[in-house]
Protein backbone atom coordinates (compact mmCIF):
# COMPACT_ATOMS: atom_id res chain seq x y z
CA UNK A 1 0.00 0.00 0.00
CA UNK A 2 1.47 3.28 -0.84
CA UNK A 3 1.92 5.39 1.88
CA UNK A 4 2.45 9.32 1.14
CA UNK A 5 4.13 12.06 3.89
CA UNK A 6 4.04 15.60 3.43
CA UNK A 7 7.35 17.34 4.14
CA UNK A 8 8.40 19.49 6.75
CA UNK A 9 9.32 22.13 3.80
CA UNK A 10 5.70 22.82 2.81
CA UNK A 11 5.23 23.80 6.44
CA UNK A 12 7.96 25.77 6.40
CA UNK A 13 6.95 27.50 3.11
CA UNK A 14 3.08 27.95 4.00
CA UNK A 15 4.41 29.54 6.84
CA UNK A 16 6.82 32.28 5.57
CA UNK A 17 4.61 32.89 2.48
CA UNK A 18 1.70 34.02 5.03
CA UNK A 19 3.43 35.85 7.37
CA UNK A 20 4.78 37.87 4.39
CA UNK A 21 1.38 38.54 3.37
CA UNK A 22 0.24 38.73 6.41
CA UNK A 23 2.66 41.77 7.22
CA UNK A 24 1.18 43.40 3.74
CA UNK A 25 -1.97 43.03 4.99
CA UNK A 26 -1.14 44.82 8.29
CA UNK A 27 0.81 47.50 7.04
CA UNK A 28 -1.08 48.32 3.37
CA UNK A 29 -4.63 46.67 3.17
CA UNK A 30 -6.13 47.39 6.49
CA UNK A 31 -5.01 51.39 6.83
CA UNK A 32 -6.08 52.23 3.05
CA UNK A 33 -9.64 50.31 3.31
CA UNK A 34 -10.54 49.66 6.79
CA UNK A 35 -10.15 53.29 8.52
CA UNK A 36 -10.94 56.38 7.82
CA UNK A 37 -9.71 59.59 9.53
CA UNK A 38 -12.28 61.61 11.37
CA UNK A 39 -11.69 65.00 11.92
CA UNK A 40 -7.90 64.13 11.50
CA UNK A 41 -7.53 62.05 14.32
CA UNK A 42 -7.72 58.11 14.23
CA UNK A 43 -8.15 56.30 17.30
CA UNK A 44 -5.19 54.57 17.31
CA UNK A 45 -5.86 52.40 19.78
CA UNK A 46 -9.19 50.10 18.27
CA UNK A 47 -7.05 50.38 15.34
CA UNK A 48 -4.32 48.68 16.36
CA UNK A 49 -6.25 45.84 17.79
CA UNK A 50 -8.64 45.74 15.15
CA UNK A 51 -5.93 45.20 12.75
CA UNK A 52 -3.81 42.74 15.42
CA UNK A 53 -7.21 40.50 15.51
CA UNK A 54 -7.55 40.50 11.49
CA UNK A 55 -4.26 40.07 10.71
CA UNK A 56 -4.22 37.15 12.91
CA UNK A 57 -6.85 35.50 11.54
CA UNK A 58 -5.78 35.85 8.15
CA UNK A 59 -2.37 34.27 9.18
CA UNK A 60 -3.73 30.93 10.39
CA UNK A 61 -6.09 31.16 6.92
CA UNK A 62 -3.27 32.13 4.70
CA UNK A 63 -1.39 29.36 6.43
CA UNK A 64 -3.72 26.76 5.70
CA UNK A 65 -4.36 27.65 2.65
CA UNK A 66 -0.52 27.75 1.93
CA UNK A 67 0.02 24.69 3.45
CA UNK A 68 -2.40 22.44 1.15
CA UNK A 69 -0.65 24.27 -1.92
CA UNK A 70 2.71 23.50 -0.99
CA UNK A 71 1.84 19.97 0.05
CA UNK A 72 1.60 19.50 -3.50
CA UNK A 73 5.14 20.32 -4.17
CA UNK A 74 6.42 18.87 -1.23
CA UNK A 75 5.24 15.11 -0.84
CA UNK A 76 6.88 12.21 -1.50
CA UNK A 77 5.15 8.85 -1.60
CA UNK A 78 6.58 5.34 -0.60
CA UNK A 79 6.38 2.51 -2.85
CA UNK A 80 3.61 0.06 -2.61
CA UNK A 81 5.89 -2.77 -0.96
CA UNK A 82 6.67 -0.18 2.08
CA UNK A 83 3.47 -0.86 4.01
CA UNK A 84 2.39 -4.19 3.30
CA UNK A 85 -0.78 -6.52 3.63
CA UNK A 86 1.06 -7.89 6.73
CA UNK A 87 2.02 -4.81 8.30
CA UNK A 88 -1.33 -3.08 7.63
CA UNK A 89 -3.48 -5.99 9.49
CA UNK A 90 -0.77 -5.63 12.66
CA UNK A 91 -1.58 -2.40 12.71
CA UNK A 92 -4.99 -3.30 12.55
CA UNK A 93 -5.11 -5.98 15.36
CA UNK A 94 -3.60 -3.22 17.59
CA UNK A 95 -7.37 -1.98 18.07
CA UNK A 96 -8.95 -4.67 17.01
CA UNK A 97 -7.39 -6.85 20.42
CA UNK A 98 -9.04 -3.79 22.61
CA UNK A 99 -12.29 -4.11 20.83
CA UNK A 100 -13.41 -7.26 21.47
CA UNK A 101 -16.65 -8.31 19.25
CA UNK A 102 -16.39 -5.41 17.02
CA UNK A 103 -15.49 -6.16 12.76
CA UNK A 104 -12.53 -3.44 11.25
CA UNK A 105 -12.27 -3.26 7.85
CA UNK A 106 -9.89 -1.34 5.80
CA UNK A 107 -9.10 -1.22 2.10
CA UNK A 108 -5.31 -2.67 1.18
CA UNK A 109 -3.28 -3.48 -1.91
CA UNK A 110 -1.97 -6.32 -2.96
CA UNK A 111 0.58 -7.17 -5.22
CA UNK A 112 2.37 -10.34 -7.11
CA UNK A 113 4.09 -12.41 -4.86
CA UNK A 114 2.54 -11.18 -1.52
CA UNK A 115 1.03 -13.07 1.20
CA UNK A 116 -0.94 -12.38 4.43
CA UNK A 117 0.86 -14.58 7.05
CA UNK A 118 -0.09 -15.00 10.30
CA UNK A 119 3.30 -15.11 11.68
CA UNK A 120 4.45 -12.01 10.29
CA UNK A 121 1.26 -10.12 11.29
CA UNK A 122 1.59 -11.20 15.15
CA UNK A 123 5.44 -9.78 14.58
CA UNK A 124 4.01 -6.52 13.38
CA UNK A 125 0.89 -6.32 15.96
CA UNK A 126 3.41 -6.26 18.76
CA UNK A 127 0.86 -7.62 21.40
CA UNK A 128 -0.57 -11.50 20.10
CA UNK A 129 1.36 -14.59 19.48
CA UNK A 130 0.82 -16.60 15.69
CA UNK A 131 -1.42 -19.05 17.76
CA UNK A 132 -4.23 -16.37 18.69
CA UNK A 133 -3.95 -15.28 14.64
CA UNK A 134 -5.52 -16.95 12.13
CA UNK A 135 -5.79 -15.91 8.05
CA UNK A 136 -8.62 -16.11 6.33
CA UNK A 137 -9.93 -16.03 2.56
CA UNK A 138 -13.19 -14.42 2.02
CA UNK A 139 -15.54 -15.53 -1.12
CA UNK A 140 -16.47 -12.05 -2.03
CA UNK A 141 -13.24 -11.06 -3.45
CA UNK A 142 -12.33 -10.08 -6.93
CA UNK A 143 -10.00 -12.29 -8.73
CA UNK A 144 -10.40 -14.75 -5.83
CA UNK A 145 -9.03 -17.99 -7.97
CA UNK A 146 -5.50 -15.87 -7.72
CA UNK A 147 -4.70 -16.01 -4.21
CA UNK A 148 -3.33 -19.12 -3.08
CA UNK A 149 -4.06 -20.60 0.45
CA UNK A 150 -0.61 -22.02 1.23
CA UNK A 151 -1.80 -23.26 4.89
CA UNK A 152 -4.64 -23.09 6.10
CA UNK A 153 -5.33 -20.59 8.58
CA UNK A 154 -1.75 -19.01 8.16
CA UNK A 155 -0.50 -18.44 4.81
CA UNK A 156 -2.12 -16.74 1.75
CA UNK A 157 -0.62 -15.60 -1.40
CA UNK A 158 -1.84 -13.44 -4.31
CA UNK A 159 -0.77 -14.63 -7.76
CA UNK A 160 -2.32 -12.43 -9.62
CA UNK A 161 0.15 -10.42 -12.31
CA UNK A 162 -1.69 -6.96 -11.68
CA UNK A 163 -2.34 -4.81 -8.26
CA UNK A 164 -5.58 -6.14 -6.43
CA UNK A 165 -7.31 -3.88 -4.17
CA UNK A 166 -9.23 -5.77 -1.69
CA UNK A 167 -10.45 -5.25 2.01
CA UNK A 168 -8.87 -6.71 5.05
CA UNK A 169 -11.09 -7.77 7.74
CA UNK A 170 -10.16 -8.04 11.29
CA UNK A 171 -12.06 -9.59 14.44
CA UNK A 172 -11.07 -10.25 17.86
CA UNK A 173 -12.87 -12.15 20.22
CA UNK A 174 -12.32 -14.31 23.56
CA UNK A 175 -11.44 -18.06 21.46
CA UNK A 176 -14.61 -19.52 22.88
CA UNK A 177 -16.79 -16.72 21.94
CA UNK A 178 -15.39 -15.79 18.28
CA UNK A 179 -18.06 -17.78 16.42
CA UNK A 180 -20.81 -16.42 17.99
CA UNK A 181 -19.54 -13.17 16.98
CA UNK A 182 -18.64 -14.40 13.50
CA UNK A 183 -22.55 -15.20 13.26
CA UNK A 184 -23.79 -11.93 14.76
CA UNK A 185 -22.00 -10.08 12.27
CA UNK A 186 -23.06 -12.37 9.83
CA UNK A 187 -19.73 -12.80 8.37
CA UNK A 188 -20.22 -16.41 7.01
CA UNK A 189 -23.29 -15.16 5.06
CA UNK A 190 -21.39 -12.15 3.60
CA UNK A 191 -18.29 -13.06 3.07
CA UNK A 192 -18.07 -16.88 3.78
CA UNK A 193 -15.88 -16.92 6.58
CA UNK A 194 -15.68 -19.94 9.52
CA UNK A 195 -13.13 -20.41 11.81
CA UNK A 196 -13.12 -24.48 10.37
CA UNK A 197 -9.60 -24.37 9.17
CA UNK A 198 -8.28 -22.48 12.40
CA UNK A 199 -6.01 -23.95 14.63
CA UNK A 200 -8.02 -23.28 17.98
CA UNK A 201 -9.18 -25.00 21.04
CA UNK A 202 -13.24 -25.16 21.64
CA UNK A 203 -12.71 -23.91 25.64
CA UNK A 204 -9.93 -21.72 24.55
CA UNK A 205 -10.86 -18.08 26.82
CA UNK A 206 -7.12 -16.29 25.36
CA UNK A 207 -8.00 -13.16 22.92
CA UNK A 208 -8.45 -14.96 19.79
CA UNK A 209 -8.69 -13.01 16.14
CA UNK A 210 -9.30 -13.25 12.38
CA UNK A 211 -7.68 -11.56 9.63
CA UNK A 212 -9.44 -11.81 6.72
CA UNK A 213 -9.22 -10.83 2.85
CA UNK A 214 -12.65 -10.03 1.44
CA UNK A 215 -14.87 -7.85 -0.56
CA UNK A 216 -17.96 -5.65 -0.64
CA UNK A 217 -20.35 -6.76 1.69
Amino acid sequence: MSVCLTSPIAIIVAIIISLLLAILFYKKIIPKFFFKKENGKIKHLLEKLFTILITIIVFFLLSYITFLIAGLFFTSCSGLGSYTPNIFAGDMLKSSVNNLGLVEIRSTVFTNGESLNSKSIASYSKILSVEQICVLLGNSIQNKDEFIVNQQGKVIQYEGSFTQNNNLLTLCDRGNEINESISAWELEEKHGIKIDNCNLTENNENKYCIVAIVGEA
